[in-house]
């Protein structure tokens, strides 16, 4: 027969595994507390009108020279298909660091708005809703509002208990529309 757990060993044990309970009870209840929709917004004003803009974000082609994740991941495969602009214009992408997905053009409104679906399949699957929003401002300017919504299930809030989503997408959202900005402005 073997002995039951005795000892400084098996109070050990015991400490930790009431320690580790307690740990995953409490990253249960803060991803409990985190929100059901995952948004991100990030704006810009760009010294240009709107109808100036406008084909930077309606075109998945142009896009690509202000992305930030093109830079990030400059071996990623892209793919193109559909109309090259507007709805229907559809980009896949193959990354290491970028991941695979697929961004769909749902909508397009001339100089006011260009949202479109995304839809990952790596690192994690997901889909999302994108959107480009543009206000003219009164001195013949741009501002650019870029956001990202998605349902937050629980899974995602878990992750948001360890990781900032927030920030590392919305510096992503900074680095591209800063871009954008030096791109269109140097035309």
């Amino acid at each position: 027969m073997t002995k039951a757990c005795a000892g400084k060993n098996c109070k050990m044990m015991m400490m930790a595994g009431l320690g580790l309970l307690v740990a995953v009870v409490a990253v249960l209840i803060m991803a409990s507390q985190k929100p059901d929709e995952f948004k991100v917004t990030r704006s810009i004003t760009i010294n240009a009108a709107p109808e100036v803009v406008f084909p930077w974000l309606n075109n998945l082609q142009n896009g690509q020279k202000w992305s930030p994740w093109v830079e990030m991941d400059p071996e990623a495969q892209y793919v193109f298909e559909g109309p090259i602009e507007g709805v229907g214009a559809v980009i896949h992408w193959d990354g290491k660091k970028a991941g695979k997905g697929t961004m769909t053009i749902t909508e397009s409104v001339p100089n006011e708005r260009v949202a479109s679906r995304l839809d990952f399949v790596k690192p994690m699957a997901s889909t999302s809703t994108t959107d480009y929003v543009m206000t003219p401002t009164e001195d013949g300017g741009t501002q650019i509002t870029w956001g990202m919504y998605a349902d937050n299930n629980y899974m995602a809030k878990v992750m948001s208990v360890f990781m900032d989503c927030e920030k590392m997408v919305g510096d992503q959202f900074d680095t591209g529309l800063a871009k954008l900005k030096k791109i269109v402005e140097a035309e």
